[in-house]
């Protein structure tokens, strides 16, 4: 039996159905709103690792009463919500969601 025999079980139509592409976002859903590192870390230490990787703080190192430096990448108020994401190293970021 040839494949042109063979019954189709799905027209095209519903075959570019399932294929439909989503909608390209225009933002990302969630980018590193601020970097927070531990008590062990020094200011100048925490800007190397910063610049190191490209980022630069939008305001001067806020020092937390828990003895953290805090270094803001974006405004907070771009977000709706957000999450902490702890590293080992010392080294957490806050995730901003904008959705």
């Amino acid at each position: 039996m040839s494949s042109s025999n063979i019954p189709d079980t799905q027209t095209d139509k519903q075959l570019k159905k399932k294929k439909k592409k989503r909608k390209p976002r225009s933002r990302k859903p969630s980018e590193v709103q601020a970097v927070v590192f531990g008590k062990n870390w020094t200011a100048e230490r925490a800007r190397k690792w910063l610049d190191k990787r490209g980022w630069k703080a939008i305001k001067r190192v806020h020092k937390t009463s828990g003895g953290f430096l805090r270094y803001r990448l974006k405004d907070p108020d771009q977000f709706k919500r957000f999450i902490w994401k702890s590293t080992p190293q010392g080294v957490n970021f806050v995730l901003g969601f904008h959705t």
